[in-house]
């Protein structure tokens, strides 16, 4: 069920052309500084996904180089784990977290293989087929390792795009006085400025921008 809730806040978004144009932007080139939270409010239930890129978490999104890097995904993942670290609820909801998963998303995990892209393309090119032709040739292979490099580096720039997704379930005594949420998200992630935030409760569905000049969400009477 609460699943479902938060699908149904992509399928209702999807479903403005502007929101859609904007998802998809997000998707191809998210902007740095920008995160998203989505929660849905079902009975005691409360679930929220968060997504962030992978620079205002760690301060870049390319595959982890060395130690430090490795070290650096390593301590966020565990600090996005702890949900009390990054978003603080009202304390009279009585929320208690019974899930939390993060996991990292794109060239940052450091899963994927290294790129090989064209560096060895056409350098054997022509150096046997006759002195008359040389020249001709050598252009040729000139402009198809341009064409390659250009290419290679579009394919790299999209493959180092990287985000952190998080997702906590949590079970509430009294969700109707979840009236606020603190980003204290903010004091962890210096590239962090601002939050767009979807909420689906009881009383249908409402957007939000918090900012890093202005944290607290206010949720009164949403539940």
């Amino acid at each position: 069920m609460m699943r479902l809730a938060l699908t149904s806040i992509l399928v209702v978004s999807l479903a403005a052309p502007a929101l859609a144009q904007e998802a998809r932007r997000q998707l191809d080139a998210h902007s740095h500084g920008e995160g998203r939270l989505a929660i849905a409010i079902d009975g005691t239930r409360v679930e929220m996904e968060l997504e962030a890129p992978a620079h205002d978490i760690v301060g870049f999104e390319h595959a982890p180089g060395n130690a430090k890097q490795r070290k650096a995904i390593a301590d966020a993942k565990k600090r996005l784990a702890k949900l009390s670290d990054v978003l603080v609820l009202s304390n009279d909801a009585g929320c208690k977290v019974t899930s939390a998963k993060v996991e990292v998303i794109g060239a940052a995990a450091g899963k994927g293989k290294g790129h090989s892209h064209g560096h060895s393309h056409g350098h054997s090119h022509g150096h046997s087929h006759g002195h008359k032709h040389g020249d001709s040739q050598k252009a040729e292979t000139k402009t198809a390792d341009a064409k390659a490099s250009a290419k290679d580096k579009k394919a790299d720039a999209h493959d180092a795009h990287s985000e952190f997704k998080a997702v906590y379930a949590l079970d509430c005594a009294t969700p109707a006085k979840l009236a606020s949420i603190t980003f204290d998200y903010f004091k962890h992630f210096k590239g962090a400025e601002k939050f767009a935030v979807t909420v689906i409760g009881p009383k249908g569905q409402s957007s939000f921008a918090v900012t890093r000049a202005k944290p607290v969400l206010d949720l009164a009477g949403l539940s």
